[in-house]
């Protein structure tokens, strides 16, 4: 809820300003903060699970203070259990609903986007939440007001890209593109 995310922002903020990362954060990244740290999967898939410490810790979630298993229920314990997934991209998929608990009116959006439709259809490949937001790194893209910022509009397309590149190209050939990346 609003109340609950002002509360961690608070928390965070306090934290910050006093140069501290919150305790459980900093005691999974004392792992997840080595570079190379990765899980393998069934199907022999790896996932990279290395957090960079400086970016977690001026990201949206890390500024509000939120809990690495705020979002990780499942990996509160070390060791942690054995990954179910089969493979990285299962993982991934089994994971994008930790979004909703805080994010509810955007993770209702998505649910009637050409993304989920498409996975809903078969393709695994499709963008959930995570795969554009990098929740250990994403900076704040919106407003108190709810309202995108003008830094999170510009970054739109860049995001799109990674996925979408020709359509990305010609976008940013027309004038609409052309407007937002000169800030028009």
């Amino acid at each position: 809820t609003r109340s609950q995310h002002g509360r961690r922002w608070l928390l965070g903020s306090a934290l910050l300003l006093l140069g501290l990362t919150p305790a459980i954060a900093q005691e999974c990244l004392d792992c997840h903060g080595s570079p190379g740290t990765s899980v393998s999967f069934k199907d022999g898939s790896h996932k990279d699970v290395t957090i960079d410490p400086p970016a977690w810790t001026s990201s949206v979630h890390g500024e509000a203070g939120v809990g690495c298993t705020d979002c990780h229920a499942t990996h509160g314990e070390y060791p942690h259990p054995e990954v179910a997934a089969r493979s990285a991209r299962d993982y991934t998929l089994s994971h994008y609903t930790s979004c909703q608990a805080c994010h509810e009116e955007q993770f209702q959006k998505q649910l009637d986007g050409v993304h989920l439709k498409v996975i809903a259809a078969g393709n695994k490949n499709a963008a959930v939440c995570s795969d554009c937001h990098n929740p250990h790194a994403q900076k704040k893209i919106t407003g108190e007001d709810g309202r995108l910022l003008p830094e999170g509009r510009v970054g739109i397309p860049g995001t799109c890209a990674r996925c979408h590149e020709a359509i990305q190209s010609r976008y940013r050939q027309s004038v609409h593109g052309r407007a937002l990346v000169d800030g028009n």
